[in-house]
């Protein structure tokens, strides 16, 4: 291991640059998202990426869409485990140097941020079974979650609720173990059951 990598909450040594599927963990990934801030601490109140990550599924999981795009609600920010949550403003002007053909080189984070996605799907054997589809309707419950939180976690924003999940704030402690569960739940019927919808009862 070089220089460059960071110890997970596991005691995974990560190169979050080059991350591979050996050392992605949903423990570290759930820990992780509990505990790191979301719209960079510029809420009333302390609100997790994981807590919207656990909110984006259960809207899926309300308007009954296939257990693949809740495990891709659940997942969509996983990435920030290993790479952070950057501010959307930010994304395309933040630059990673790295080493390429012996020489150095930069990457924008979006570059990394979707290779280090493409390799938490795949772990989970989601990759491969992803449509155009999915991915839409992933960015329209994404969007419609974040006009929900502006309007509850900053004084003076109100904005149309388009949304039929309960608004729920949770501790870390709370948001890693309900990330977890529900991680575990969705799996498990990945395997067990049809990917046309979700008939089974999704506690959050």
């Amino acid at each position: 291991m070089n220089n460059f990598t960071l110890t997970t909450v596991s005691g995974l040594k990560v190169d979050p640059l080059n991350l591979t599927e050996d050392v992605v963990n949903i423990y570290d990934i759930a820990t992780s998202l509990s505990k790191i801030s979301r719209f960079l601490g510029h809420t009333r109140l302390f609100y997790s990426v994981g807590n919207h990550s656990i909110l984006c599924a259960y809207e899926a999981y309300i308007k009954s869409y296939s257990i693949v795009v809740i495990l891709l609600a659940l997942l969509r920010d996983a990435t920030e485990a290993y790479l952070l949550d950057i501010p959307t403003p930010l994304k395309p002007r933040v630059m990673f140097k790295v080493m390429s053909n012996g020489e150095e080189t930069f990457v924008n984070y979006e570059t990394k941020e979707a290779e280090a996605f493409s390799i938490i799907l795949s772990k989970y054997r989601i990759l491969d079974i992803i449509t155009d589809e999915n991915l839409k309707i992933l960015k329209e419950i994404d969007r419609s979650l974040l006009e929900l939180e502006i309007g509850r976690l900053r004084p003076g924003n109100l904005v149309p609720n388009k949304v039929e999940t309960p608004f729920v704030i949770r501790s870390s402690e709370e948001t890693e173990k309900t990330f977890q569960n529900i991680f575990e739940t969705l799996l498990y019927l990945k395997k067990n059951a049809p990917m046309t919808g979700l008939r089974h009862k999704l506690t959050v």
